[in-house]
């Protein structure tokens, strides 16, 4: 079966072993230059991932909006104005993918770690599911110094999140494909 996104997860923790294979699957990833520059950082504690979601939640209640913010920022917003708001997809675990932002790779070698995290995850029966709004909001002070705070080096970024537990129901079936997609010459 084809890999899907999985927003809907058991609250149950999965084994170390299965993090640990996940995450692994992240570090063996193709980087530009051989750079490697990424750190993950596994939220698997209760009050880690309360932390991390109220610095977001703070982050998205303040963030400055203009004509030109999409408007599922502007939903995010008015969401993160209520003090109980949950702002990270519900899962047991919650990864950060941080690099350096002077480093010209850094998105790509970022998605490149983050695919190969959710195909290792689906090959194991774990979900997951992609989250940008983190990503988004790296880059202002108080995410900032919340990635200081749990030791990510300096000049790092969010550049996605994955939200990772073991599927409540079914897998979704896949969306029919959109033709026209590929080009033989």
């Amino acid at each position: 079966k084809p890999r899907r996104r999985v927003r809907d997860v058991k609250p149950e923790q999965m084994s170390t072993a299965e993090a640990d294979a996940i995450l692994e699957a992240g570090t063996d990833a193709a980087s530009g230059m051989k750079l490697q520059g990424w750190k993950l950082v596994a939220l698997q504690k209760k009050e880690n991932l309360e932390a991390y979601n109220e610095v977001m939640r703070q982050t998205g209640a303040n963030m400055p909006v203009t004509n030109d913010t999409p408007e599922f920022m502007q939903q995010l917003k008015h969401k993160a104005q209520a003090p109980d708001a949950w702002m990270l997809f519900e899962a047991p675990t919650y990864i950060l993918l941080t690099y350096d932002r002077a480093q010209g790779n850094a998105m790509a070698d970022s998605a490149l770690a983050l695919g190969n995290m959710m195909l290792a995850a689906h090959s194991l029966g774990i979900g997951s599911v992609w989250h940008n709004f983190p990503a988004k909001l790296s880059h202002l002070p108080e995410p900032q110094a919340y990635l200081k705070r749990i030791g990510v080096p300096e000049g790092h970024n969010v550049y996605g999140t994955l939200a990772v537990g073991y599927p409540a129901d079914a897998l979704p079936m896949a969306p029919d494909r959109k033709p026209d997609i590929i080009i033989k010459l």
